[in-house]
């Protein structure tokens, strides 16, 4: 029989975040036992380091960029290249087209570090390849009224409108990979000037980078498979042109 002396009646949560169930500080209780107070530390610790206009930045880019436009043109090209007729060779070739500008980044991390433009080393690259980004998922639009034609006008038709499209998602990529590590050099500078933030920015980027990706991969595969191509190509433009409206 237990008596009921040695009993701990004490809660397992404490409602103060500034210590646990009892009386230490919250670093001695496990961040599952209290994820509320986990949390509120996590995004202190987080803006303590970094400015706000920086991680809305960051959160738009993975959320839009990188879990959006770069999961939609991968998921979305498959089920496109089949209904068009092309064959497995031909594909590899145009992902490795596609995704050839993450092959380049060092490169453009190097060449924003070494050629500043107007004083600033990311701010115009980043603009760049936004511009870049907007002008080709805009003229996906003019293409959208080509694919089930080209589907029923014979193999040579859907390669030329395949190698459109796939210029197109090239600069989509590459609008992608810059972005991307231009991102890096800054938090990375960043973490340097405040060692203490550890890697919670790292956190914060693939946490909004899985929820983008996540929320695509929900309503690609319905819409491809009914073949509406337009409203795909409409999502892309908005996700492509959302970092120029936060730049601003």
């Amino acid at each position: 029989m237990i008596n009921s002396t040695q009993v701990d009646n004490s809660p397992l949560l404490n409602d103060d975040c500034d210590t646990d169930a009892n009386g230490g500080p919250p670093g001695s209780m496990h961040p599952w036992h209290n994820p509320t107070c986990s949390c509120q530390k996590y995004f202190s610790d987080l803006s303590s380091s970094f400015t706000p206009t920086f991680l809305a930045w960051m959160a738009m880019v993975q959320l839009c960029v990188s879990g959006g436009a770069r999961r939609l043109t991968m998921v979305m090209s498959l089920p496109l290249f089949k209904g068009l007729g092309i064959d497995a060779s031909r594909k590899q070739l145009y992902m490795a087209v596609m995704y050839s500008p993450f092959a380049m980044k060092a490169l453009i991390g190097v060449l924003s570090d070494l050629v500043p433009v107007c004083g600033y080393n990311k701010r115009y690259y980043a603009v760049l390849s936004i511009l870049v980004g907007v002008l080709c998922s805009s003229f996906l639009l003019g293409a959208n009224g080509y694919v089930r034609d080209a589907m029923s006008h014979g193999q040579a038709a859907a390669r030329v409108l395949c190698d459109f499209i796939i210029v197109c998602f090239t600069g989509i990529a590459f609008q992608d990979a810059t972005l991307d590590i231009l991102n890096e050099g800054k938090y990375s500078e960043l973490m340097r000037i405040s060692p203490q933030s550890g890697s919670s920015i790292i956190t914060f980027k693939e946490g909004f980078y899985a929820l983008g990706a996540i929320f695509t991969q929900s309503y690609v595969g319905p819409l491809s498979d009914s073949d509406q191509w337009d409203v795909l190509f409409w999502i892309l433009v908005v996700v492509v042109a959302r970092e120029e409206t936060i730049r601003q």
